[in-house]
């Protein structure tokens, strides 16, 4: 932070308060991280035994989101918490750039965790080549849900062709196409999403 008329000793106020709040929010982040761990008895490690977990926490300095996309395309599955209603505009463009810029698998989480994540998946499909690299970087995910369902928003693609295909590899997977051609998809695929937690 540089301004016309800021002295040398207030700019270094400036920064040393700024280490300082990036200090305190490592160290929240760093207790919530081993709160977790010591709840879950999960140990920590680089190098987990076979079928087990094992965690470690890294505390970051870069730009957001740049930093943080550069390590979600070298990391097998990203897990971001959606931001709340009164979230600041940075957090919403960290979600979004790890979603649609770092290629990789990512599961968006609410703050108040279900009992379950991943027995149950919906595919949005629109049978683009991003679908389906979604579809393949995910296989891990989709085949061990209890059940999947391919979704399509009006005739944007045939959902029951993916669904054929992953039934082939042992997946209990069914296919539905929702709204129509004028439907707002993300609103569709939403509210599907929200009926198969009912059901």
């Amino acid at each position: 932070m540089v301004g016309e008329g800021i002295s040398a000793v207030n700019i270094q106020k400036l920064i040393d308060a700024a280490q300082h709040l990036k200090d305190e929010q490592a160290r929240k982040a760093n207790a919530c991280f081993e709160t977790w761990c010591t709840k879950d008895a999960v140990p920590h490690g680089d190098m987990p035994l076979e079928g087990h977990v094992a965690t470690n926490f890294t505390d970051i300095e870069g730009v957001i989101p740049a930093s943080v996309v550069n390590l979600a395309r070298v990391a097998d599955l990203m897990i971001v918490v959606a931001e709340g209603s009164n979230e600041d505009a940075s957090r919403h463009k960290l979600t979004q750039a790890v979603l649609l810029d770092a290629l990789r698998p990512v599961i968006i989480v609410p703050t108040q965790l279900p009992a379950s994540i991943g027995k149950r998946v919906d595919i949005a499909w629109n049978g683009s080549a991003e679908a389906a690299r979604a579809v393949s970087m995910s296989y891990g995910i989709i085949k061990a849900a209890d059940a999947v369902t391919v979704v399509s928003v009006g005739n944007s693609a045939n959902p029951d062709l993916l669904a054929k295909t992953l039934q082939l590899n042992g997946i209990k997977a069914s296919a539905v196409s929702v709204g129509d051609s004028s439907s707002d998809a993300t609103g569709v695929l939403n509210a599907q999403a929200k009926n198969l937690m009912l059901t």
